[in-house]
């Protein structure tokens, strides 16, 4: 599960049922730039997923890697096509720079 939380208030605005995360998982969520999703990891795949803020629902899912992903970051820059970008690394010992569109059909490796 991943929680979005007000931090001041230690107050729960969302959960996102779905997210696998055993005792030795290291779980990964970043903010999409558009504000209007997450994306995080999940403890048995290569898989990224985009979580719909609004619906609390996976939206996409993204077979990333061969193995499990480590991190993943949303950066302020943009990609050489303009597109806001996704980096991910993985087990599988491999750093991948992704356009960040919101489909499964666009969503292209540089």
């Amino acid at each position: 599960m991943v929680v979005y939380m007000q931090i001041k208030q230690n107050v729960p605005l969302r959960s996102f049922y779905g997210h696998k995360a055993g005792p030795y998982s290291q779980p990964r969520a970043a903010w999409h730039p558009s504000e209007k999703y997450v994306i995080s990891n999940n403890e048995d795949s290569g898989a990224v997923y985009l979580w719909s803020i609004a619906s609390e629902r996976i939206v996409e899912t993204f077979d990333a890697h061969e193995a499990l992903v480590r991190d993943l970051v949303c950066p302020s820059t943009v990609s050489p096509s303009g597109a806001p970008m996704l980096i991910t690394v993985s087990y599988d010992k491999r750093l991948k720079v992704w356009d960040l569109p919101l489909t499964k059909a666009s969503f292209e490796q540089l």
